[in-house]
């Protein structure tokens, strides 16, 4: 049997790969779409790994009851899908620039501006459908775990 602090620094020091192996395949892949101009069909199956790296631990957390359940309701919860969905669109108004996408008429501007709200509306959509999950994975785990 392993000591509780070897366990505990084995933990951080895999967790620190992870992340450094998580953020590096993110600035990779951005890479590719932004300054190499691939399309993510290009890259697809690696993008494809990454997404359910990133959403594993988190799944896998709530499924185990370690979730934080001790955040107040109300704009505090809608503050990290707004400041995700506002990063996303970002990189979609960075990534229509740079491409110069429908810009030469007034009609050009109007699809892109409607584009970029649909948008945001689908990634606020679903990171808030991502936040709901996770909380209803915890409930489920509190009812079943300590009744």
């Amino acid at each position: 049997m392993k000591d509780e602090r070897i366990q505990a620094v084995v933990h951080q020091s895999q967790a620190m790969g992870f992340s450094i192996l998580y953020f590096g395949m993110l600035a990779i892949f951005l890479f590719r779409m932004v300054y190499l101009k691939q399309s993510v069909r290009d890259f697809g199956d690696f993008a494809l790994v990454w997404l359910i790296a990133g959403l594993s631990p988190s799944l896998l957390t709530a499924m185990r009851g370690g979730l934080d359940t001790s955040q107040k309701p109300g704009r505090a919860r809608w503050l990290a899908p707004m400041f995700s969905a506002l990063v996303i669109t970002g990189f979609q108004v960075y990534y229509n620039l740079a491409e110069g996408v429908g810009y030469s008429q007034a009609i050009g501007w109007i699809s892109s501006l409607l584009t970029l709200a649909v948008s945001f509306v689908i990634a606020l959509t679903l990171l808030t459908l991502n936040q709901r999950l996770l909380e209803f994975l915890q409930r489920r785990w509190e009812r079943h775990n300590l009744e």
